[in-house]
């Protein structure tokens, strides 16, 4: 692998200590500033606010500026907002702080270094995603550890302190000494507007230009009405591409999924299932393993000729893991009257309330289901960063389009966990959530099928997607000199 990725992953093991250390450090800020830890925690949601409303504005942006200039600014974004958190007395400080890192991510994040490594990358570019996305589990290895030892021992801002330290003394020196845009950029040879103006008569013309050094290259145009070229001039070439809003479909719920399963299934696990905390958050362990195992195995996968299939198999498996969360069947009669479980700290007569109910989840059911969700979390993760990748990474403006997409995403995240904590709320269990959340998972996967119609299937990796309808621009000229353009097959 090129020395760029492992660069980009040092970066982002750094940066996603943003969202690793809310949760874990959000009892010790409630205490010390006198909230409530439900008020605390609701901090992360400002940064996710922050982030949906900038993704496109940083898209434009790093279409127009060198991506590793931005990312070097998101980093040092970053370690003036962890530094200022280190600073800060008082909750609203923290609100404002929250801010600056929304910013952070949309100039740092997982979507421009995804970018970043693409432009490094002719063939396996996947496989290359897939190891960088590998950077988020390891840092969940690491900094939640090291910022409950520190929180406990010295406080919550040296926790902060020291990620402000990793920042300004590792991730930024590296960034700006070594990290640099690769000769695979994002210009096209081609606009897709010129696409749409010589289908006069609403017919869809497909071309692919070879880059540079052999760097692949898709252009797609659907079936669009005479009008469409109307509105080149304001429209950005993909908002007409059903191919995209699919995507920007699977992306949606393929974060609406995992969030929600991150943020509630540890207390699940203990709470509706009986499950001791610390064998939950063993389980836990076990699916973020196999979700790193999961991102390098798809990513190689996808880069494979047959990748479409490979893909398909990871998206089914994520599906089937989310049928697998373990269901209890069987419950004892001592919960409360409106249905709650009662505490774990709650006892009746003889002190055992808590520990005489009755329920079906054994140890292999957890097991099996650790297994098949985290892999095919991790292959789902890989695929929504990849595909755009493999389908429009050589077309001008991709940029924007990415900002679009992560936007989309962010979205599902923020209501992947707002929808399943009101239905337990409502229902008094995560019964009726989880089940919405496995029918979502075989939705996304339809998603999956309709971003690769038929003709395509055979060429989602970018090793085949070159070989596939290639058309020069010498013959792409010939043919606007022609009184009628036919499907280019």
């Amino acid at each position: 692998m090129n020395a760029e990725v492992a660069i980009a992953w040092t970066s982002f093991s750094i940066l996603a200590s943003m969202y690793l250390a809310p949760p874990v450090l959000a009892g010790l800020v409630a205490e010390d500033l006198g909230y409530s830890p439900d008020q605390v925690a609701l901090l992360p949601a400002v940064n996710g606010f922050t982030q949906v409303a900038l993704s496109m504005p940083a898209g434009v942006l790093l279409h127009r500026v060198p991506v590793s200039r931005c990312i070097a600014a998101g980093l040092a974004i970053y370690g003036c907002g962890t530094a200022g958190c280190a600073l800060s007395r008082s909750l609203a400080q923290l609100v404002a702080l929250q801010i600056f890192f929304g910013i952070a991510a949309c100039l740092a994040g997982p979507g421009p270094l995804v970018l970043l490594v693409s432009t490094w990358f002719d063939r396996q570019k996947a496989t290359a995603v897939g190891v960088l996305l590998t950077a988020f589990g390891a840092a969940g290895v690491i900094w939640p550890p090291l910022l409950a030892i520190l929180g406990e021992r010295t406080g919550w801002r040296c926790s902060y302190a020291s990620i402000s330290a990793a920042t300004w003394l590792v991730a930024l020196p590296v960034t700006l000494l070594c990290m640099r845009d690769g000769p695979y950029s994002t210009q096209r040879q081609h606009t897709f507007w010129d696409t749409v103006q010589t289908c006069s008569s609403g017919t869809t013309i497909e071309v692919e230009a070879s880059a540079k050094r052999g760097s692949p290259a898709i252009e797609e145009a659907d079936s669009l009405p005479r009008a469409a070229s109307s509105v080149a001039g304001w429209m950005p070439w993909w908002i007409l591409s059903w191919r995209v809003w699919h995507l920007a479909a699977l992306s949606f719920l393929g974060l609406f999924i995992t969030q929600a399963f991150n943020n509630f299934l540890t207390l699940y696990l203990n709470r509706d299932c009986g499950v001791p905390l610390t064998t939950a958050g063993f389980y836990t362990s076990i699916i973020f393993s196999l979700n790193l195992a999961g991102k390098v195995l798809a990513g190689f996968l996808l880069d494979r000729p047959d990748g479409y299939r490979y893909g398909l198999c990871a998206m089914c498996l994520f599906a089937l893991g989310c049928a697998l969360v373990p269901r209890v069947t069987s419950r004892d009669p001592l919960l409360t009257e409106s249905g709650q479980l009662p505490s774990p700290n709650s006892s009746n007569e003889d002190g055992s309330a808590y520990n005489q109910l009755k329920f079906s989840v054994s140890h292999s059911q957890l097991l099996v289901f650790s297994f098949v969700y985290g892999l095919g979390y991790g292959g789902m993760f890989t695929i929504i960063q990849a595909i755009p990748l493999a389908l429009f990474g050589s077309n001008e403006g991709f940029a924007k389009l990415q900002g679009f997409v992560l936007t989309c995403q962010r979205l599902g995240m923020i209501a992947g966990v707002a929808v399943t904590g009101r239905m337990r709320e409502l229902t008094g269990s995560f019964d009726i959530a989880f089940l919405l959340l496995f029918l979502l998972a075989m939705l996304a996967a339809l998603h999956f099928v309709y971003v690769h119609p038929p003709e395509k299937r055979k060429c989602f990796s970018s090793n085949s997607i070159a070989l596939h309808r290639k058309t020069s621009r010498t013959d792409w000229q010939e043919m606007q000199n022609q009184p009628e353009h036919p499907v280019v097959r």
